[in-house]
């Protein structure tokens, strides 16, 4: 459109009143560096543009935020109130101290007059607060703020989450080297009833004494939907006092440990869990005995005892076992699991897995070759040959999806191995070739020996339903077919990948429709 027609429309006050909406939708879309050139354009738009171009601010070094904070404190109505988004990450603690009375001081300034915050990223808060305590106020007053994420959080910095005056629905917390307990952060966001999301990343150092838990009392946040959390920071019967009503449970493994043992004692569970990701290491201290809907299990299953750092070792044959009774216990519909393909798990765990799983929908596994091997494709072959034909038994099984990692040796950078930093080794080479007749030969066989499923997918790569409800494919290519009935029997048709990762999404959805039509899909 030419520079003077814009100026016109853009220059009618009602007309730009009309749109102002439309305008403000299609200018959010905008980076910032876009939304400021498109502000100089026309005066109409120059309002809406600006303030696109403010809603985000990111302040990483110590000249930017004092460069950044002048420009905005200059004018606080027409620039600070723009903002909605403000990131502050200081890597360099040390080199900072001889600047805290300008760059520090300035964004204290900065976040007295931010009104309009809606979402919040500080790290490393702690030192933050001791350097400018005024800072500690500052936050406390913002009354608009819906989500924040603290990082480098120690007891302290943790009191000033009682004191803030916002209904915040998703917090985020990053504390290292037993700062304080799971517990101590339940009582400190306890008053905070809007909470819906809490992602906590606690560490727990081995080699000190970790945190005492305060006496636990039965405060609760029956808002919080979605808990992540380190499975070794706190028990499962904790949360499930705090947050009563879960939906979506992440859990993240132990260390690496020769013990692998599985809870046997049971415990209350949350009626409404739909979704569990897990690291297969996290059952050993989370006895979850709910049905859910979707279970994701994380971690290779069925990889062979290597040598990690810290001359810790792991054998993962001993998973499988926990992988079943979780399978028993939550009776999910869809299921993600990562496993080697090797043929002697046939007559083990695919068969039990078969035999619990009789309400599985959908079933996504990533096949992974943990080092190299030249005869990954031969095994995959047979794999394909074996296994298939023993899921059969899964009668609801109505998709499913084969991720094959073939790469998984250039990902693993825990294994010890020699290494000169000078002389680095070249990566180690793909054990399989991503090509899509591999593919296409892997969906005839599927089809062929499952019976009721009615869309296949496979792929080289990441392919994952994080929330149960959208696919994320990444690092790869996936190819996507669904089941037609021919005159001479089932076949497979391939379909457009919006078109498949559409109908995994309604297949794998807690508000599935078993009225779906594939053949109008």
């Amino acid at each position: 459109m030419a520079h003077n027609e814009l100026e016109r429309i853009t220059s009618d006050s009602s007309l730009l009143r009309l749109n102002e909406d439309i305008l403000t939708e299609i200018v959010s879309y905008l980076h910032t560096r876009d939304a400021l050139h498109l502000s100089t354009t026309a005066r109409g738009l120059h309002q809406v543009a600006k303030r696109q171009a403010l809603s985000e601010i990111w302040l990483f070094r110590p000249e930017e935020t004092i460069r950044i904070c002048t420009y905005m404190l200059a004018d606080i109505q027409g620039r600070i109130m723009c903002v909605r988004k403000l990131s502050v990450r200081s890597h360099g603690i040390g080199e900072y101290h001889d600047q805290a009375s300008t760059h520090w001081q300035l964004l204290a300034d900065f976040l007295e007059h931010a009104h309009n915050l809606r979402s919040l990223c500080i790290f490393p808060i702690g030192f933050l607060l001791q350097a400018v305590p005024r800072m500690g106020d500052a936050l406390a007053k913002l009354q608009y703020l819906q989500d924040i994420d603290l990082g480098g959080v120690d007891a302290a910095s943790l009191k000033i989450l009682p004191c803030m005056r916002s209904n915040i629905r998703k917090i985020k917390i990053h504390a290292h080297f037993n700062a304080f307990s799971f517990e101590h952060l339940i009582l400190n966001i306890s008053s905070m009833q809007s909470i819906q999301e809490l992602d906590s990343e606690l560490s727990i150092n081995r080699w000190t004494q970790p945190p005492i838990p305060p006496a636990f009392t039965d405060c609760q946040l029956p808002k919080l939907r979605r808990l992540a959390v380190p499975s070794n920071t706190t028990t499962m019967s904790t949360c499930v006092r705090a947050f009563p009503e879960l939906r979506v449970l992440h859990l993240g493994g132990q260390e690496i440990s020769p013990e692998v043992n599985v809870v046997s004692a049971l415990t209350a569970c949350w009626p409404s869990l739909d979704v569990v990701q897990a690291h297969v290491t996290a059952f050993r201290r989370w006895p979850i005995t709910c049905p859910v809907h979707t279970l994701f299990i994380s971690g290779v299953l069925a990889m062979p005892s290597i040598q990690v750092q810290w001359d810790s070792t792991e054998d993962g044959a001993l998973f499988l076992p926990i992988v079943l009774n979780a399978v028993t216990h939550t009776s999910p519909i869809v299921l993600k699991l990562s496993i080697m393909p090797y043929i002697d798990l046939a007559p083990t765990f695919w068969t039990d897995l078969a035999e619990i799983g009789t309400q599985i929908r959908c079933l996504i596994i990533q096949l992974c070759e943990f080092q190299d091997a030249l005869q990954f494709q031969a095994d995959l072959v047979e794999w394909m040959n074996t296994v298939p034909p023993i899921l059969a038994s899964m009668r609801s099984l109505t998709h499913i999806q084969i991720c094959i990692r073939g790469d998984m040796s250039r990902h693993f950078s825990c294994v010890v191995q020699a290494y000169d930093p000078d002389n680095p080794p070249p990566p180690p080479p793909i054990a399989i070739v991503p090509t899509y007749e591999i593919a296409q030969e892997f969906s005839k066989i599927l089809i062929k020996n499952l019976p009721s499923v009615r869309l296949v997918s496979v792929g080289f790569g990441f392919g994952f339903l994080p929330d149960g409800s959208e696919q994320m494919l990444g690092g790869g290519s996936f190819w996507w077919w669904k089941t037609v009935i021919t005159p001479n029997g089932r076949n497979v048709q391939r379909i457009e990948d919006q078109a498949g990762i559409n109908l995994q999404s309604r297949l794998c959805s807690v508000e599935f429709d078993s009225r779906l039509d594939f053949d109008r899909e």
